[in-house]
């Protein structure tokens, strides 16, 4: 996913959970802080005290760092590829072969786990999580390290700055390199073949929706009101709609990723402004006191922007999960 989703819906998202405008943005902040982390280092304070500042990603063509195994298991795995371990939980699946445990996996039994490992901490934590919970759904199927098992081949046409860029990534093996950033957008209906020849046919709008459900019952339960409230059929219509313009316009003009960030941008900030989500306890107005920014308003470099969908899984809601919490 990108600042469109991570930043703009993640936002979204917890304001119709009830957090106010100042949390929300401290959440979407930190969901967004995620991919622009790309520096490390050690800060040395005035007081003499240091703080060893680590990075939680990576350019595509920062090729000293991605062909680095060591940068696999500290970025990429642990922030954008969580290991789905096939589906079970987290102190089973050793007779799998490994490749098999790192692929990633929507809503799996160890997402589960990071999210409930966030609720006894603080909103920049919350954050974080939800960047690496929404990723589950977006990179499904590719893992964080490199291996055979991301080889994939994608005859869909696209902008050379697109094709520049997957193929730096699919040198160093990583993620979905070798389909491009295809699954990071939300507008996207594709297909792709896998390194075993299958063909998988992919609608991140229905993907992308399914992520925003999960998220917005993941805030609910944050807030200690687990298992009681779902995301409204209205709002979830208001997302997918977004996401609809957005597949019409990109096949009519051919728009580039970097505009339909900013149509998304516009089209939430217009259903925020006018209270037409549904699915908070209060007007999302008056939890902002009067401080409902539009979403395409700038904080420091990072930009409020779009939405997201996937099928219905078994899975129970995240809030029901932890009701005991």
């Amino acid at each position: 996913m990108q600042i469109d989703f991570h930043h703009a819906v993640t936002y979204v998202l917890a304001r119709l959970a009830d957090f106010t405008h100042e949390d929300a943005a401290i959440i979407a902040y930190s969901a967004q802080y995620v991919d622009d982390a790309q520096n490390r280092g050690t800060i040395e304070f005035t007081t003499g005290k240091t703080f060893d500042h680590i990075a939680s990603s990576h350019s595509v063509y920062d090729v000293k760092n991605d062909l680095r195994s060591s940068e696999d298991y500290q970025v990429w795995v642990p922030f954008h590829f969580l290991p789905g371990n096939n589906g079970d939980e987290a102190d089973t699946g050793q007779d799998l072969p490994v490749d098999q445990r790192l692929l990633c996996q929507p809503d799996s039994p160890l997402a589960t786990d990071m999210c409930r490992a966030a609720f006894e901490t603080n909103l920049y934590r919350l954050g974080i999580t939800t960047h690496v919970y929404a990723d589950t759904w977006a990179h499904q199927r590719f893992s964080g390290v490199r291996n055979h098992i991301n080889e994939a081949h994608d005859e869909t046409h696209e902008a050379v700055i697109e094709r520049i860029e997957a193929f730096a990534a699919d040198i160093a093996g990583l993620g979905h390199g070798a389909v491009s950033g295809h699954p990071d957008q939300p507008f996207r209906v594709w297909s792709y073949r896998n390194c075993n020849g299958n063909e998988v046919t992919r609608s991140n709008p229905d993907i992308y929706i399914q992520a925003c459900e999960r998220i917005f019952e993941l805030h609910v339960a944050y807030r200690g009101e687990g298992g009681t409230r779902q995301l409204q059929a209205q709002d979830r219509a208001l997302l997918y709609d977004s996401l609809d313009y957005l597949i019409r316009q990109t096949a009519m003009f051919a728009t580039s990723s970097g505009l339909t960030c900013s149509k998304l941008t516009s089209s939430l900030s217009k259903h925020l402004l006018n209270n037409r989500f549904k699915s908070s306890n209060t007007a999302l107005r008056e939890l902002g006191r009067g401080n409902t920014k539009p979403l395409g308003q700038r904080t420091g470099r990072i930009k409020l922007a779009t939405s997201s969908y996937t099928e219905s899984l078994s899975r129970p809601a995240i809030g029901s999960c932890f009701t005991t919490h």
